[in-house]
């Protein structure tokens, strides 16, 4: 069996359709990797309306993150369910949590470590 990873990237900050190709890339590239992934907003929007049940589609995502051997935090800006999402993981499963990013064609995946300066960082960067 291969291992689970979450894909946490932006869903409706900004283009969807945009957000939904590169969620698509970043699980590509987990599958090409050896990985099982976990994207919700590429099948929860099916059933759940983003509008009228945000809070249900982001409570499903969130149980999904906790439950899943690596977390990709993925691009360059966070959004506010990414944010949530996460806290969610770090507070109830911190094992495992790595930055993803494509940068000039080319994949790169770096460790989080210390997740007090990171968090800080996150909430910073993304006022």
């Amino acid at each position: 069996m291969r291992p689970t990873v979450y894909i946490c990237s932006p869903y409706t900050d900004g283009d969807i359709e945009f957000n939904l190709r590169l969620a698509r890339k970043y699980a590509t590239k987990a599958v090409e990797s050896g990985y099982a992934p976990i994207v919700p907003h590429l099948y929860v929007p099916d059933f759940v309306d983003e509008v009228s049940e945000r809070e249900i589609g982001m409570d499903i995502a969130k149980s999904l993150c906790i439950g899943t051997d690596y977390f990709w935090i993925c691009g360059e800006r966070y959004s506010r369910g990414m944010r949530e999402e996460i806290a969610t993981r770090v507070k109830h499963n911190p094992k495992y949590i790595y930055e993803a990013n494509f940068r000039q064609n080319l994949f790169y995946l770096h460790q989080v470590t210390e997740f007090g300066r990171f968090w800080h960082d996150t909430c910073e960067d993304n006022k």
